[in-house]
Formats: structure tokens, C-alpha cells, sequence
């Protein structure tokens, strides 16, 4: 697979809540730095992070580049109210996701 379309299977997973799916598409020694700069190594960390039922996010918008492949959205987290929008570049290496760089862009209600 190519990285664009590791990102939108990524994508894809997440939308329908598929975790061990999703933690397949990551590298055993991925690392994932998330919109509040905390960084999580390997994918038990990351399978951690995900956990959360439901995520929700609109306004997908995945890049043509091919690497890194950036994916701008607003999402929420089923805990939180506010919508947030976020930068992400996903580097992907030997068909798998290295890494990835979250970037909170701004808050709303």
C-alpha cells in the first residue's frame, strides 16, 4: 500500500472504532506525539491512546504528498465537548506507520 492510502485505511479504522486494525497499520517501534506533546512509543502505548470508544472527527482532509502524508481535521473525543482541530504528518516507512505528529491548530465550543 501506498502511504496516502495506509493514512485513509488509518482514517478508515479509527471512524469505525476497529482498534487492532488500526495498531496493525503502525510499526512495532512507532511513536506518536500527540496534540498535547506527549510521546508514546511502540505499539502497546499507542493501542493505549486509542482505547477510547468512539472518537469523532469532520472535515478529513488528507494531502496528496506522499511522505510525510498530512491529514488536517476537527475531531472530539467522546469525554470532551469542545472540538478540536489538528495537524497531523504521518511517516511511513516499509508499509507501515513510523510515526506520528499531532498539532492542535484551535478550539472551539
Amino acid at each position: 500500500m501506498e502511504p496516502r492510502q495506509i493514512v485513509s485505511r488509518f482514517f478508515d479504522c479509527l471512524d469505525r472504532g476497529e482498534l487492532e486494525p488500526l495498531i496493525e497499520l503502525f510499526a512495532q517501534d512507532a511513536v506518536l506525539v500527540d496534540e498535547k506533546g506527549r510521546r508514546l512509543e511502540g505499539r502497546e502505548r499507542i493501542r493505549e491512546y486509542f482505547q477510547a470508544p468512539a472518537w469523532r472527527f469532520w472535515n478529513l482532509h488528507v494531502s496528496h504528498s506522499d511522505n510525510p502524508v498530512i491529514a488536517d481535521f476537527t475531531w472530539r473525543m467522546p469525554d470532551q465537548e469542545q472540538r478540536v482541530k489538528v495537524h497531523e504528518s504521518f511517516f511511513v516507512e516499509g508499509g507501515k506507520i513510523k510515526s506520528v505528529e499531532m498539532k492542535e491548530i484551535a478550539r472551539a465550543a
